[in-house]
């Protein structure tokens, strides 16, 4: 059923979305929006050198993110929890630059040392399909 449910989530995915993504500092959660870049079954967020979610990632790279599910008629959502780690890989880098448009208008190119990329791991997901009444939870 896991197996299902991972594929159900993926096919919600579109290459850039709008999701929620706390990190902590000193026991403390910061959430706010970012864009959620998926390729190739994996998952980034790109951010600038001096945010300061960099220092909180660095402090503790255990994050959470939530993309919210809207139908017509309901809602639901894909909550997922995991570890971020830093992008160093040029080819990587290079590639998410290339496939993500909206990074070109905050950097020039992907060796601009401003560019900061972190691909995160999904370790749990919890899984509210719009329209029911209980979320699925589920180690990925």
């Amino acid at each position: 059923m896991n197996e299902f449910l991972k594929q159900e989530i993926l096919a919600l995915l579109k290459p850039e979305q709008m999701v929620y993504l706390s990190t902590s500092m000193e026991n403390q959660p910061k959430v706010r929006p970012v864009t959620l870049i998926y390729n190739k079954n994996r998952f980034f967020f790109a951010t600038g050198a001096n945010d300061a979610k960099v220092k909180q990632i660095a402090s503790n790279p255990n994050v959470e993110m939530c993309l919210s599910i809207k139908t017509e008629t309901n809602g639901g959502y894909v909550r997922a929890s995991g570890i971020l780690e830093l992008i160093t890989d040029s080819n990587t880098r290079q590639e998410i630059f290339e496939e993500a448009s909206f990074l070109h208008y905050f950097w020039k190119a992907p060796t601009d040392p401003s560019y900061v990329i972190y691909q995160m791991t999904w370790q749990q997901v919890e899984y509210l399909k719009p329209g029911e009444d209980l979320a699925t939870k589920f180690d990925w």
